[in-house]
């Protein structure tokens, strides 16, 4: 069976003004826009669904199968494309 790679990744995230850049770093890895005008936002785990999301949707795409639960282990992955 095949191997599934991200092979890029982009995020935008608004995080409004940015207290800690290594910890947005750390948290999204992406280039930072601070806003230093605008109220603190937070960053959290924000991009976590978003981006097990767009993984799920290009497996989708590509194989017409559909990975609906997390973690994207070998095994749940392996399961729906069987």
């Amino acid at each position: 069976m095949g191997v599934i790679r991200v092979a890029r990744v982009v995020a935008a995230v608004d995080a409004g003004r940015i207290v800690n850049p290594d910890g947005v770093i750390n948290q999204v890895e992406v280039v930072l826009l601070d806003q230093p005008g605008e109220r603190f936002l937070g960053v959290g785990e924000g991009s976590q669904g978003p981006a097990a999301a767009a993984i799920a949707n290009a497996v989708a795409n590509a194989t017409g199968k559909r990975l609906r639960a997390l973690p994207f282990t070998p095994e749940r992955v392996k399961r729906p494309l069987a």
